[in-house]
């Protein structure tokens, strides 16, 4: 949504952009979820509305748990501290709380905490761990003072390549702040050599701009590890999204294999 507010004001004629960036100055209160805040935007969105965006984390099952404070700092690609009564932990694959930095599942208990999936006990059970937190499947770590990050969903959004656990979302973090890029999303696509090799999927700014995986990986480097580095690129006029505006990465994925099964 912010997104594409800031893609109208650019769009418009430099004298009919002040009555988009006024209205929006005169919010109250901003605030971003439901998916990653790329720190772009939310310099994008301070620089013309002099707001801070509020992003904060929270699921269907418990509401939201993680928040940027509304009163204080707020800091890009952070999802902030637990709310009250919240308890968070991280947790590694042995089920032990994971030391600061490091990254692991987040684990979630408290009164906003669902009771269970209906009528199906069997998820239920699965779903949570022997002492009654609930296994959100997202993988995050927390800092020195106490921000919480979130890595990405396990099932899409962390890429095992060549023995390494890599984070789509760092990848997109870093490829969003390179000049042409509109948007991009990172998949992993399974690969006989490396178990997954990393795809950026990119919307460029100007239609049929082209972006290399060799162009890609030299801007990129310094600001990422060779291994989080894209093995290739794929270009598209926008990302495919969902009635919620989400990008749906495991079809993203399915049809980036299906078009490589068919060269």
């Amino acid at each position: 949504m912010y997104a594409r507010l800031l893609a109208l004001r650019d769009s418009l004629p430099n004298e009919d952009q002040d009555w988009l960036a006024e209205g929006a100055q005169n919010m109250r209160l901003a605030v971003s979820g439901s998916a990653p805040l790329p720190p772009k935007l939310f310099s994008r969105w301070r620089e013309m509305s002099g707001h801070c965006l509020l992003e904060r984390f929270g699921m269907t099952e418990v509401g939201f748990v993680l928040s940027n404070p509304l009163h204080g700092s707020r800091v890009a690609g952070s999802v902030g501290t637990p709310i009250a009564d919240a308890s968070v932990r991280i947790v590694n694959e042995r089920g032990s709380e994971c030391p600061i930095n490091d990254q692991g599942e987040l684990r979630i208990k408290g009164p906003t905490l669902f009771s269970g999936y209906f009528d199906n006990p069997v998820a239920t059970r699965d779903s949570f761990d022997v002492d009654g937190f609930f296994k959100s499947g997202d993988i995050a770590k927390r800092d020195e003072e106490g921000r919480f990050w979130i890595v990405g969903r396990a099932s899409v959004d962390v890429i095992k390549r060549g023995g390494y656990k890599v984070s789509a979302l760092d990848i997109e973090r870093a490829v969003s702040e390179i000049a042409g890029v509109h948007e991009v999303a990172v998949v992993g696509v399974e690969d006989h050599t490396l178990g997954q090799k990393i795809v950026a999927v990119i919307a460029p700014v100007v239609t049929g701009a082209i972006f290399t995986s060799a162009d890609l990986r030299s801007s990129l480097k310094g600001s990422l590890p060779p291994y989080s580095l894209p093995d290739d690129v794929v270009l598209v006029g926008a990302l495919p999204r969902n009635a919620m505006g989400k990008v749906n990465k495991k079809e993203l994925a399915r049809s980036i294999r299906t078009a490589e099964e068919l060269i």
